[in-house]
C-alpha cells in the first residue's frame, strides 16, 4: 500500500466551528457526509493507483482502506457538525479526479493538490 496516503490525508482540509447540527431531517448527517467524502475520495484515488499500476500487488480494497485510515486519523468524522455550501460540487469533483493527476501528485510529492478547491474546508468540525 502507498505510504503517501498519510501525506494525502494531511491535504484534506476541514474547519472548526461551534454549535451542532439540526437533528430533525432524513438527510444524511454531517458525520455521514464526512464518511461519504472520505469513501468517494479514497475510492477514486485508489482506483487510479490500481489503474496506473503504481502499487503492484496491492488491491483496490487495500488502497482504499489505507487511504481511509489515514484520512480518518486527520479528519474525525464523528466530530462533523456541518458541511459547507460547496459539499455537492466537492463530491462531484472528487469523483472526477484524473488518474494522471494522481500520478503527477505522487511524483511531485504534492498530494494535497489532489483535493479539489470546492473541498477546501467543506467539512465543519466541532471545536
Amino acid at each position: 500500500m502507498r505510504k503517501w496516503w498519510v501525506g494525502l490525508a494531511l491535504g484534506l482540509s476541514f474547519s472548526g466551528c461551534s454549535g451542532s447540527s439540526d437533528g430533525g431531517s432524513s438527510a444524511p448527517t454531517p458525520p455521514e457526509e464526512c464518511e461519504t467524502f472520505i469513501d468517494d475520495y479514497c475510492g477514486r484515488v485508489a482506483a487510479c493507483v490500481i489503474q496506473n499500476n503504481e502499487d503492484p500487488g496491492a488491491t483496490q480494497a487495500q488502497e482504499e482502506t489505507s487511504c481511509a485510515d489515514a484520512a480518518k486519523a486527520n479528519l474525525p468524522c464523528e466530530k462533523a457538525v456541518a458541511v459547507g455550501t460547496t459539499y455537492n460540487s466537492c463530491i462531484t469533483e472528487v469523483k472526477a479526479i484524473a488518474c494522471s493527476a494522481v500520478t503527477a501528485a505522487e511524483q511531485s510529492g504534492n498530494v494535497a493538490a489532489l483535493v479539489p478547491t470546492d473541498c477546501d474546508q467543506v467539512i465543519k468540525l466541532l471545536e
